[in-house]
């Protein structure tokens, strides 16, 4: 049986794996739930392993969950326009001295 600690530890890796924005994890829970399997290491910190997954499963829905959830960031909306303000800075300031 895991502490509250740990469980909150394990369901926030478990929305970190879905793609949801996080907060860090205490390194003594991660390393208590390597040890167990419910977590393994790996360049990004600690991911879930599916041994975990299915214990977050049997444990339903809420028990255990802080309700801590940073964001779930949207896919970026990306628009390029033109800034015609660079090309006027470009011109020649003695080209208009002539006008």
């Amino acid at each position: 049986m895991l502490t509250a600690s740990e469980t909150a530890a394990l369901r926030n890796l478990a929305e970190k794996k879905a793609g949801t924005l996080t907060a860090f994890v205490n390194i003594a829970d991660a390393r208590r739930l390597t040890e167990l399997g419910l977590a393994q290491r790996s360049q990004q910190g600690w991911d879930i392993t599916p041994e975990g997954a299915a214990y977050l499963a049997s444990l339903g829905p809420e028990e255990g969950h802080t309700g801590l959830r940073l964001a779930t960031l949207p896919k970026p909306q990306v628009s390029i326009t033109e800034n015609t303000a660079d090309e006027e800075m470009s011109k020649d300031p003695a080209a208009d001295a002539d006008d």
